[in-house]
């Protein structure tokens, strides 16, 4: 019996250019905590990032592997929280400040991230639904503030993704730099990713590997699908994650995960496994 449901959230849980979560995604979510099964975003963005997209009915979101697993959050408590030096966000920010339509991109209490030397006439992309939620605030400075969620926003029209992976590679040896969206990469620690989440919540929700299912999209959701047998890609997955997963399902602008969870809570009433699992 699956006891927990994990999913990525952006073009996975979220199609592309919605703001939040649709109502049946909540009722979907809704019915697997009703049948004691624990529901889990996974995914790159900060835990105080993903109310914004839980509006609907944020009392749905307790539990979270959030920031590629350098913060874990059960039943609304923090279990687990890794954050960078401030060594780590100097040397990337001095890495950017020669690179033009790139940012350091850092998430603290505040709600809205600083993105730090972006230097941009045109915020358009910035200002589109799902981005920048709550707002953002464009400064010079590196905010002296504790941070566990860190990106890279560029241009990728101007700014080739793997060029700047290799740059800030060079640079910053000890951490690793995902290109997990469009114009975005992810900041990790070196070896780090959603993976390193899936023990700590196993170990204090007391389950095995089988009683999970995960669902995503992107190379993030790579080593998250690998490291565990009920592995879910929607129709819209690149193609490496496809090949990795076990299941596979409609599109992210189809609501699949939200089918795919009422499914789940239907198994969980009589013991079968969900339909998904068994086509």
């Amino acid at each position: 019996m699956i006891k927990l449901v994990l999913t990525d959230m952006d073009n996975t849980l979220l199609p592309f250019g919605d703001a939040q979560i649709s109502q049946d995604t909540v009722c979907a979510i809704h019915r697997l905590l009703d049948e004691g099964i624990h529901f889990a975003p996974a995914t790159g963005r900060g835990y105080q990032d993903l109310s914004a997209f839980f509006k609907p009915d944020p009392s749905i979101l307790t539990t979270a592997i959030a920031c590629n697993a350098l913060e874990v959050w059960l039943d609304n408590k923090p279990v687990f929280q890794k954050f960078f030096s401030a060594e780590d966000l100097q040397i990337i920010a001095r890495c950017l400040s020669d690179i033009d339509d790139a940012g350091l991109v850092i998430t603290a209490d505040d709600p809205r991230p600083w993105i730090v030397g972006l230097h941009v006439k045109d915020t358009s992309k910035l200002d589109s639904p799902g981005a920048f939620p709550s707002g953002y605030i464009l400064t010079d400075t590196i905010p002296e503030v504790q941070t566990l969620n860190v990106g890279v926003v560029f241009d990728s029209e101007r700014i080739d993704p793997q060029d700047m992976q290799k740059r800030l590679a060079q640079v910053a040896p000890t951490l690793d730099f995902l290109y997990t969206y469009t114009d975005w990469l992810d900041v990790a620690p070196k070896g780090w990713s959603k993976a390193d989440g899936v023990p700590i919540l196993m170990d204090a929700l007391h389950i095995t590997k089988d009683e999970i299912v995960v669902f995503g999209d992107g190379i993030n959701d790579l080593s998250i699908m690998r490291a565990l047998p009920n592995s879910v890609a929607v129709a819209n997955a690149v193609p490496e994650v496809a090949a990795a997963a076990r299941y596979h399902i409609a599109s992210s602008s189809e609501y699949a995960v939200a089918r795919a969870c009422h499914q789940i809570a239907d198994a969980a009433k009589t013991g079968m496994l969900p339909e998904f699992m068994r086509s």
